[in-house]
């Protein structure tokens, strides 16, 4: 990759005024990416109320944590008055760490205390990214889904256990890449399938294992010797899958759906956007991760129904022209500002929840607003802060509990010599915790088990099994949970693999250059659009 702009992101740049990159497209990514806080929810105390809750940030947060309810009823952050004798930054992040900031992100939801950036859902548990969900556990990135476990990026599906980036399937298990499909395991990339097992780059089939067509009962009888309803059937299962997937299977360069003049990966209905990743319903756009329904983005993270946002991580609902900032929601005019919600014009302001022409969440009429606002631009341009986004130092979460903790994943000393806040994950074993290897399969599991907590000796955490989680995986017989729901998850998440950039190779069966996610050790095996198509067709 290069520092030197397309024409298409000059073009974008342009719009905002922007001056010439100084971080490479996808280190500009993992910069905003390490302001999203993602993969933790820890009990703690609301610092106005002092209830517990379960929250993103931990007890020693550096900013004070409210209940989301207590903040948009009480939000009143302190004001400061801008110095022009010192840099921006450094007033700023004063100001920031004394602005208190909600537990997280979300809302209509039921009975859904233990999830994070979590919409209008119910009965839903330790799940993180997901919108008009239902019964689902352990499970990130869902849409309009039902009574999963383990799922990444799946949409209007139901009772699944562990598949990624698939839809509109029903009692799947252990797939990735899935399209109305029902009662398949550990099958890829298939459309339209029903009752298949170890199958791949598959349309329209029904009784297959491994591809071959069989008989009902040839399938059921074959069926029955792929037994995953203990963990290690179902760890071997895995292995087989994982083996089909290097050595037999084909894959597609990129999944890129119903777009035009666009570029990037896990896209769909997409114009005029490049460099684009996990996104849907975008236009004209430039080095963006993580939309949907956004128009005139560029060097963006984090963003729902936005337009005109550039260099910032998080603008959520009726966001408009949003730039050099964080997590904001319902807000128009923002300039290198953090959490706030339903504001107006806001330059260096945070935790702010209503206002309007705010400079360091003090407000000025218009007239003033708008002498200072390029006052304090002017100000920063000299003193060579302007165009940068803000120091890691502000995020309110640390680095390995962010977006790009585990797309980018850095040391503990690249963290610190990047400036982000670092903290200790590993919890301490307790002598009552119990292994998990003693877990029988789900057909003989009691309701005792319930009442156990097991513990996860690799990603050094406790967990639990519900009784809802044996139903399920006593129905589809599959093994009953037996890591901590984050690491299997984000070994799932690991199948579509993403590190901000496209590489480049050749088409297995063309020989014509292709840009790829996969990695080269599946080279031989990708193939550009056309021939995948016919692979498939």
């Amino acid at each position: 990759m290069s520092l030197i702009p397309s024409p298409h992101e000059l073009e974008m740049r342009g719009l905002f005024d922007a001056p010439e990159p100084t971080l490479l497209p996808h280190l500009r990514i993992r910069h905003l990416g390490a302001f999203w806080p993602h993969w933790s929810l820890r009990k703690r105390r609301c610092d106005a109320t002092g209830i517990d809750m379960m929250s993103t940030f931990r007890p020693d947060c550096a900013y004070p944590v409210w209940h989301k309810d207590t903040w948009f009823k009480n939000a009143n952050p302190p004001k400061a008055v801008f110095d022009f004798n010192q840099p921006f930054f450094p007033q700023a992040e004063k100001l920031f760490k004394q602005c208190p900031i909600p537990h997280n992100t979300g809302i209509n939801n039921e009975n859904c205390e233990y999830t994070d950036d979590w919409w209008h859902s119910r009965n839903c548990y330790l799940s993180h990214s997901g919108v008009r969900c239902e019964d689902s556990r352990y499970s990130y990135r869902i849409l309009d889904c039902k009574d999963l476990l383990y799922c990444d990026f799946s949409f209007e599906c139901e009772r699944c256990i562990d598949i990624i980036n698939s839809e509109k399937s029903y009692e799947c298990v252990y797939g990735l890449y899935l399209k109305n499909c029902h009662n398949t395991a550990f099958c890829y990339d298939c459309r339209s399938c029903s009752d298949c097992l170890f199958c791949f780059n598959l349309r329209n089939k029904q009784y297959c294992i491994g591809n071959k067509q069989l008989t009902k009962e040839e399938y059921l009888t074959q069926k029955k010797q792929f037994k995953y309803d203990t963990q290690a059937g179902y760890e071997h299962c895995k292995n087989l899958f994982k083996k089909m997937i290097h050595d037999i299977a084909w894959h597609r360069a990129h999944y890129i759906d119903f777009s035009e003049k666009s570029s990037g990966n896990y896209i769909l209905r997409m114009k005029n956007t490049t460099e684009a990743f996990f996104g849907n319903e975008s236009e004209d756009g430039h080095n963006i991760a993580r939309f949907g329904w956004v128009k005139t983005g560029c060097d963006s993270i984090n963003l729902q129904d936005a337009e005109r946002v550039f260099f910032s991580s998080g603008a959520q609902i009726k966001c408009y022209d949003i730039q050099y900032s964080f997590m904001v929601e319902n807000t128009r005019f923002s300039l290198y500002s953090g959490y706030s919600s339903r504001c107006d014009n806001i330059v260096g302001c945070c935790g702010l929840l209503g206002a309007k022409n705010a400079v360091l969440n003090t407000t000025y009429s218009a007239q003033e607003f708008s002498t200072l606002k390029q006052k304090v631009i002017d100000h920063m341009k000299s003193t060579g802060e302007w165009g940068q986004f803000f120091p890691g130092s502000f995020a309110p979460n640390p680095y390995d509990e962010s977006w790009s903790g585990f797309h980018f994943p850095l040391t503990q000393a690249e963290q610190t010599n990047l400036g982000y806040v670092w903290a200790e994950r590993k919890e301490a074993a307790n002598a009552a915790y119990e292994n998990p290897s003693t877990l029988p399969p789900a057909s003989e599991a009691t309701a005792d088990i319930t009442k156990k907590v097991f513990w996860d000796t690799v990603s050094h955490k406790p967990f639990q099994i519900l009784a809802l989680d044996i139903q399920l995986c006593r129905d589809l017989e599959v093994a009953l949970p037996y890591t901590h729901y984050i690491r299997r998850l984000q070994e799932n998440f690991a199948w579509m693999p993403y590190d901000g950039t496209l590489r480049e190779t050749t088409c297995a069966k063309s020989g014509i250059p292709i840009h790829t996610s996969w990695p080269s050790e599946y080279d031989g095996h990708i193939l550009c659009e056309n021939e995948y198509l016919k692979i498939v067709n």
